[in-house]
């Protein structure tokens, strides 16, 4: 792959918004180059089709379900987008002339954005009043989450027996940043400290904070199904509890994640609900549902303040992964948000709207 089309891919959208180096070389390991001559079909709207194309050159014609046609050249700046991102796969594609392609996998890529726009902080600690004592009943501060009070009964019953005890000594690693999700972990006792660095050296790492007991962390990344964004070493001998993947998928996000219908959704908007749409801003200027937020992934957390918890959100993205992130966020924090199940690949075409490009 040269230099020129290296740097022709990053400016492809949303491609250009991956910017962890990691997650550039799994996109660039990923990716698919193609050509196809004239008078050819580059996919039906028929077929179920599993990947994302750009036209790097060339000439193609896009014909929608009405069999309306327009005209796809590789010198538009529209090719910056997928082929057919307005409707997405809704339209039967054919060459008018030889072109050249990429493809990816559009899971691969959603999960790619996924993976670099987890940069939320690891933790989520309850609240504390300054005079407490740091030896704390750790049950009862899990609980004072905003989390469990979402949870039904039998689920946090189920949890506290389910949840493994682990000592561990003072230096141990408890998460290696980059690594895969598989524990939910309270802090039973001791105390540990969180690190997150650009690089395998630890010397370089900067540490964001400590946790004491009752602290549990380690949930962003077993909801967006992502590798780890920070490392958690401990600082003095002490013990934790931890939860598997599969309990807390089963016990602590299932109840929490309410997936509705896009009529759903409708129907909840004539009462106030609100659309947040968490894909990049590049993303949201291209296409997006009429009167939406735009909060991306990254920054969920910073703009929590800006939202009002007297209105339910609905959270979408392109396919649902970056948006069942966000949607367990806002739930974690004490918002009424729901997932729009598989997100704009299921709304209606005449439904998504497209934005004046500057």
């Amino acid at each position: 792959m040269s230099d020129q089309l290296i740097n022709h891919i990053k400016t492809l959208i949303p491609l250009c918004d991956i910017k962890k180096e990691k997650n550039l070389k799994d996109l660039f390991k990923n990716i698919l180059l193609g050509k196809m001559p004239a008078d050819k079909t580059l996919y039906h709207s028929a077929e179920k089709n599993a990947f994302t194309y750009y036209l790097l050159s060339g000439q193609l014609t896009l014909i929608d379900a009405n069999g309306n046609k327009s005209i796809l050249q590789a010198e538009n700046s529209s090719c910056r987008f997928p082929v057919g991102y307005d409707q997405s796969n809704k339209y039967t594609v054919q060459t008018d002339t030889a072109i050249n392609y990429l493809k990816i996998n559009s899971q691969t890529l959603d999960v790619l954005l996924t993976w670099d726009q987890s940069t939320t902080p690891l933790i989520r600690r309850p609240v504390r009043e300054q005079s407490e004592e740091n030896e704390v009943n750790w049950m009862s501060k899990i609980l004072e989450l905003e989390l469990f009070q979402r949870i039904p009964p039998a689920n946090i019953q189920a949890m506290f027996l389910r949840f493994e005890s682990v000592e561990l000594a003072k230096d141990e690693v408890v998460i290696e940043q980059d690594s895969e999700a598989a524990y939910y972990y309270v802090i039973k006792s001791g105390k540990a400290a969180v690190y997150r660095s650009n690089a395998d050296d630890r010397s370089s790492a900067s540490k964001i904070t400590e946790l004491s007991p009752g602290d549990a962390f380690g949930e962003d990344g077993l909801v967006a199904d992502s590798p780890r964004n920070a490392s958690v070493i401990m600082l003095e001998d002490g013990e934790l509890a931890r939860l598997s993947k599969s309990d807390f998928i089963q016990l602590l996000k299932e109840p929490v994640m309410k997936s509705i219908s896009y009529q759903e959704a409708q129907d909840m908007l004539k009462d106030g609900a609100k659309y947040i749409d968490v894909r990049t801003s590049n993303e949201h200027q291209h296409n997006q549902l009429q009167n939406s937020l735009n909060i991306p992934l990254n920054s969920i957390r910073e703009q929590l303040e800006n939202l009002d918890n007297n209105h339910a959100y609905i959270v979408f993205c392109d396919t649902g992964s970056r948006s069942s992130a966000a949607c367990f966020i806002l739930n974690e924090y004490g918002f009424i948000a729901y997932l729009l199940e598989n997100g704009l690949n299921q709304v209606p075409s005449d439904a998504i709207f497209h934005p004046k490009q500057n």
